[in-house]
């Protein structure tokens, strides 16, 4: 299976502050678009204001270097003529110049002899000037804190002279630097206090500078709207003025919104347009900086040739004009588009090219940013410590500079390399750490990142509850900042979570709506990877050939983008569903390609994961030696990697082979070291299967306490991920269905040690655990509500009973309780491990307490190559029932008197070991506790050697688990207490149906009517003294009306088993469709009721069935009673129309003379039978939990 890693920001957007430094000789430099200056005539040389003039007009057009040189001839002729002010005056431009250019010292050296020379020709606005520029180059620097220093003095003088223009350009520095120190509140009133001042000075250029920059606050913030707003007001501005360098400015500013919101062909449009006006305007500088942005828009969509030329287009201008700001962007960018089309040593050269050019002008914040771009492309390229050494030096340095940003992004840095290595609690500290400093300061886009990072370490060390806590966090701070690009990363992270849980279906519609949000905003990386992610899980739910269909989608994309990293993870995912389809050829084939590619690209955590798939598909083949040479040579690159989590599952998947090869010695010793890397990273998942492994082989080698042992921790580790969840049902049952086999494995150790008791403990402690906890928290929530004396849950509480506590549930049911266990043998089928039923195992716990074991070797039905699940479908087959309750039941005329061979064998196995052992009174009651395929056996019409049914000499019920039998009890106690009306009923029959597409893709059809159900309906509303709800009156809302006061509810209408809304809980009762609804009551939505009912009876279709699980059936019947039921009577099959009616007018009719439920159901089958012999007609029925 592929891993899953921790998803890295996007490339930092270029969004530049507009700095407001003014110039203090001349009133404004030109405005763009103005004519420049005349030239001097041929034989006269500039002078030094000519040369000024022109250096201001370059500088303004981007040409730094050339608008330096021209600083330095004006400079020169100031001093031959001794002109002190033009010399202050050209030091400072110089200054700006050398400042643009990344030479900083230069500039301060400079600005400290104008700033000399302003005070001694005591020029206050000079003075003012110059200390707002020595601002501009700390706060460029990183230092922020000298930054707003050098502004206050500013600031300062500007006040006292009474300079408003300048006043308010400083007042826009200082909120920039506020901005730089992600102080977004601060950076806000000081922009606020910018525009009131320019708009009161009718400063329109001003006041468009300050919406602009207040529209990178926003933006910083991750409102993206706010942003937008301020950004259009300033582009109104700009060409009101006709200020084409601002408009172009401002027309990408709006690009950088789009990009960041995943919406690429807008960005792309913008960042033209701005282009075309920097090109218009001779704007070296902003054609640089708009051919960087389209660059990254292509980067952004995989795009690699594209972006590679236009990124070279802007390195030669920036190279052209010496921008230092931006050839560090540019190399750092160019170095990830080679990384991505897998020319790792191409890259490298450029990423550390980005680093001493920050080291050589001595830009330490730059140095800072570079190590933290050094420690991504080590984590791209696998070098996990080295990526986690470059991150601690970037964050050593933020925090020296107190530059809080920088702290905020290395400590995510540092916290991604921890995770690499396999270093989870560190890496969750320093994440908390960022994320917490990234709240404190506001900054939503990095606090979205850091969420749905510590999502992604949780759900590998198996904490789910926190996992889905934190990337539900992170996506619905993404969806409020409106940011689809933000989106991405925790909806895959969402999908992966509910996948490693198996909640597939939750998991699935989450990839659809990332895949669909790709789509929508053309965002082809998202795409490609929702593609794979929906393929891993189709793969997860067995259904290879659309597994294989979506993931070659995925591979097609990748291959068109040059997504080299994503075209190998396409490839080994489409290695497994070969794998899983059984076509090992086409997969070692995959899987191949993967690894030559992962080795080309230089990714050696994706030729570490193919290595480990290849050695899966060498065990699936059976040929073990290779598949052992294939996870050592993982192992071993793990080791070299450094990746812990790597090499446990390494040594995982080497001692699964060596058990394959009964080889017990040598997989115990992979086990054990494999357990004790997965302990020490906190993996509980993986620790569960370890150790669940590890009682296997022990039991394989008849070390029976080690395996009890072993088998005993890895409960232990399961039931803490289950308690993880909280209240999540779904996922808790999603995840026992994965666990269910070790419960299985420990009762077959503790049988072979004659613990039969403690055996009957644990296959309890396996039963629908998830059903008990809401069972237990529903019936808690009852108590609360009323003022009835409480009725103690501490007996049982929720944990498992205890043999003892099972003995008094029996008595306390006055009833036989029968417990069924089925054991597997794991096998090769096809060449494919498999399992194969081996055991039947047996428990009657009799009304005294007394409890009995029985086993039964399922050998005979192995040698026929049948299952129990075989013999319940010929059974159903034979009473001529079939089908999922939508359409018409087949009707099989067949001697009344035949013994079906599939049902008389299903009682041979079930009821002849233990027939003894039942009660001899047929009104004694029997109740059964299932297994798998055995909760859709028909008990009733199970007939022994002389053709009579167990109906007849037994009165019998189900229920989930034991334990779930005293919690219906308790249910129904808490009922009457409540002090209800005793004789309300709620019958509905027949609604008008609703439209529904029964299968995907399919066009919704009504629902048949069903004129049977609504005679039936009105005979037992007759017989109650209740009026049904009939066709159109029986809506959803006036079923939910009543249904929470109701004793008795009775439901003749369709039950449909599959989960058509996509809820996650299967199953759904047909009601009559209105305006607001679509007439289906969910089983999701039962889940969500409180009812106080006694009883419910679901007179439809195959409503005792559903999704059968390693907690019951999950389906109407689990629903109703968790919403406070204690009794529910379901249907197997769809029964006629008249034997129904039959049923169940004599069904209340016992009722009314004071039957048990059990009981009257019994009867009114025998009374049925007399009528209708075939058990088609009168065995579809079945009483669930209190009798």
């Amino acid at each position: 299976m592929k891993l899953s890693s921790i998803v890295t920001l996007p490339a930092c957007l270029l969004t530049f502050l507009s700095l407001e430094w003014g110039s203090p000789m001349l009133v404004a430099s030109s405005p763009p678009g103005t004519p420049a200056t005349p030239p001097a005539p041929a034989a006269q040389s500039p002078t030094a204001e000519q040369l000024l003039h022109q250096g201001i007009e370059r500088f303004d057009r981007g040409q730094y270097d050339a608008a330096r040189q021209l600083y330095q001839q004006a400079l020169e002729l100031y001093r031959q003529t001794q002109d002190q002010a033009g010399v202050a005056k050209a030091l400072a431009e110089l200054g700006l110049a050398q400042s643009m250019l990344g030479d900083y010292d230069r500039a301060l050296a400079t600005y400290q002899e104008s700033l000399t020379l302003a005070r001694s020709l005591a020029d206050r606005k000079l003075e003012a000037t110059v200390l707002n520029s020595i601002g501009f180059v700390y706060a460029d620097r990183g230092d922020y804190q000298t930054a707003l220093a050098q502004y206050q003095q500013s600031l300062g003088l500007a006040r006292q002279i009474k300079d408003r223009f300048l006043e308010g350009r400083v007042l826009g520095n200082l909120a920039n630097a506020q901005v730089g120190l992600e102080d977004y509140a601060r950076a806000i009133d000081l922009y606020q206090q910018r525009l009131a001042l320019a708009q009161e000075l009718k400063d329109r250029r001003g006041y468009g500078t300050a919406l602009g920059n207040l529209g990178i606050a926003y933006q910083s913030l991750g409102e993206f709207v706010r942003a937008s707003d301020n950004y259009r007001q300033s582009l109104a501005i700009a060409r009101e003025l006709n200020n084409r360098t601002n408009e172009g400015q401002i027309l990408g500013r709006l690009g950088n919104v789009a990009l960041a919101q995943g919406e690429y062909p807008t960005a792309m449009e913008l960042y033209q347009q701005s282009l075309a006006i920097a090109q218009e305007t001779k704007y070296l500088y902003g054609q640089a900086v708009m051919l960087e942005r389209l660059g990254t828009a292509q980067l952004s969509q995989k795009n690699y040739p594209q972006a590679l030329e236009f990124y070279n287009q802007s390195l030669a201008i920036v190279q052209q004009i010496k921008n230092y700001s931006m050839l560090r962007q540019l190399l750092k960018a160019i170095g990830e588009v080679y990384l991505n089309q897998g020319e790792v040593a191409q890259a490298q050269t450029y990423y550390q090219q980005n680093l001493t050019l920050a080291q050589q002008v001595k830009d330490p914040q730059g140095v800072s940013i570079s190590l933290e771009d050094l420690a991504d492309f080590y984590y791209k390229t696998s070098q996990f410590q080295k990526s986690l050494e470059s991150a601690q030096q970037s964050l050593a340095l933020a925090e020296k500079l107190k530059d809080r940003k920088r702290v905020g992004a290395a400590l995510r840095a540092v916290g991604t390399a921890y995770f690499a290595l396999g270093n989870y609690e560190p890496a969750i500290a320093t994440l908390q750490q960022g994320l917490t400093l990234a709240k404190t300061h506001g900054n939503q886009p990095l606090t979205v990142a850091l969420l749905n990072n510590l999502g992604t370490v949780y759900r590998t060390i198996g904490n789910y509850d926190q996992a889905i806590a934190h990337t539900e966090a992170s996506l619905a701070l993404a969806r409020k900042l409106k940011s689809r690009t933000l989106e991405q990363p925790p909806l895959g992270n969402l999908g992966s979570a509910f996948a490693a849980l198996g909640a597939y279906g939750k998991a699935l519609e989450t990839y659809e709506q990332s895949l669909a949000l790709a789509r929508q905003v053309g965002d082809r990386i998202g795409e490609h990877n929702a593609l794979g992610n929906i393929g891993y899980v189709y793969l997860a739910l067995n259904n290879p050939a659309k597994g294989i269909r979506y993931t070659q989608e995925k591979l097609k994309i990748t291959r068109e983008i040059g997504d080299r990293l994503g075209e190998s993870a396409a490839l080994n995912n489409l290695g497994i569903g070969f794998n899983d389809a059984g076509d090992y050829t086409n997969a070692l084939a995959a899987y191949q390609q993967a690894l030559t590619l992962a080795r080309r690209i230089g990714s050696r955590q994706s030729e570490e994961i193919t290595l480990g798939n290849l050695g899966l598909t060498a065990d699936n083949l059976g040929d073990y030696d290779r598949a052992v040479a294939y996870q050592e040579q993982r192992l071993a690159l793990s080791r070299t990697l450094q990746n812990r989590q790597g090499e446990a599952q390494a040594l995982l998947n080497l001692a699964n082979v060596y058990a394959a090869r009964r080889q017990y010695d040598r997989a115990i010793s992979a086990y054990q070291q494999s357990l004790t890397l997965t302990r020490q990273l906190r993996t509980r998942l993986d620790e569960g299967i370890v150790l669940s492994n590890l009682g296997v082989s022990f039991l394989e080698t008849n070390n029976l306490p080690a395996a009890e042992q072993h088998l005993r921790q890895s409960i232990e580790v399961w039931e803490s991920l289950r308690g993880g969840l909280g209240s999540n049902d779904a996922n808790k049952v999603s995840l026992f269905e994965f666990q269910a086999r070790t419960y299985r494995r420990l009762q077959q150790v503790l049988v072979a040690q004659g613990q039969f008791q403690a055996a009957l403990e644990i296959a309890e402690r396996g039963r629908s655990r998830a059903f008990v906890d809401l069972l237990a928290t529903r019936l808690a929530e009852k108590r609360q509500t009323r003022s009835v004396a409480p009725v103690a849950l501490t007996q049982v509480g929720l944990t498992a009973p205890s043999s003892g506590q099972i003995q008094e549930i029996a008595r306390q049911q006055k009833a036989t309780l029968v417990a069924y266990t089925i054991l597997y043998d794991p096998v090769r089928f096809q060449g494919r491990p498999a399992s194969q039923e081996s055991q039947l195992l047996i428990w009657v716990v009799q009304p005294g307490g007394k409890i009995e074991f029985r086993q039964v070797d399922l050998g005979e039905l192995r040698r026929q190559q049948r299952s129990l699940a075989d013999l319940v479908s010929v059974g159903r087959s034979e009473l001529g029932v079939r089908g999922r309750g939508l359409g018409l039941v087949a009707r099989v005329d067949r001697p009344q008197n035949r013994l079906d061979p599939g049902l008389r064998q299903l009682h041979q196995l079930l009821i002849q070991p233990i027939a003894d052992l039942l009660p001899s009174d047929p009104t004694a009651q029997v109740i059964f506790i299932p297994q798998g395929p055995l909760f859709l056996v028909p008990f009733q019409a199970l007939p022994d050697a002389a053709g009579q049914y167990l109906i007849q000499r037994h009165t019998l019920s189900i229920a989930p688990s034991i334990q779930v039998l005293e919690l219906t009890r308790r249910l129904r106690l808490a009922n009457r207490a409540g002090g209800f009306n005793q004789a309300s009923a709620l019958v509905v029959g027949n609604p008008t149906m609703p439209r529904i597409a029964v299968a995907a893709g399919q066009p919704p059809e009504q629902l048949t009517s069903l004129p049977g159900a609504e005679q039936e309906a009105k005979m037992i509303g007759s017989l109650l003294g209740t009026a049904p709800l009939l066709g159109a009156a029986a809506t959803k809302q006036a079923v939910l009306q009543q249904i929470g006061q109701a004793r008795l509810i009775h439901l003749a209408t369709h039950g449909l088993l599959d989960d058509f809304q996509g809820l996650g809980v299967p199953g759904a009762i047909a009601l009559a469709p209105t305006g607001n609804d679509n007439g289906l009551l969910s089983a999701s939505e039962i889940l969500d009721l409180r009812l106080n009912a006694e009883l419910v009876v679901l007179s439809a279709c195959d409503t005792g069935r559903g999704a059968i699980t390693g907690d019951g059936v999950i389906g109407l019947s689990r629903a109703i009673i968790s919403a406070g039921v204690p009794s529910v009577v379901v249907s197997l099959w769809s029964v006629p129309d008249a034997p129904t009616a039959r049923l169940m007018t004599e069904f209340y009719r016992q009722l009314q003379t004071g039957s048990s439920k059990a009981g009257a159901l019994r009867q009114a089958m025998l009374a049925t039978l007399k009528e209708y012999p075939n058990p088609r007609d009168w065995a579809g029925f079945i009483l669930i939990g209190e009798s």
